[in-house]
């Protein structure tokens, strides 16, 4: 699974909490692997808005995302 770089609108904050597996964030505009960060199960990741962020995972990975406000991504 690959997600692409994106970013979400005031007042979303993206909250992703790893259910199971290990889920794979980086911060930019470019999609680049050596540019992110390991999250395992039990880890949450927060983004705030208007911050481009990407994701990926290599294995079965389940996450929970939640936040407040409007769900509006500039993608």
């Amino acid at each position: 699974m690959e997600t692409p770089p994106h970013a979400h609108k005031a007042p979303f904050i993206d909250r992703n909490t790893v259910i199971s597996g290990t889920l794979h964030v980086g911060i930019g505009d470019t999609f680049d692997r050596s540019k992110g960060i390991a999250v395992p199960a039990g880890g949450v990741v927060a983004i705030p808005p208007g911050m481009p962020h990407f994701a990926w995972s290599d294995e079965e990975t389940v996450v929970h995302v939640h936040g407040e406000g409007p769900w509006i991504s500039d993608a």
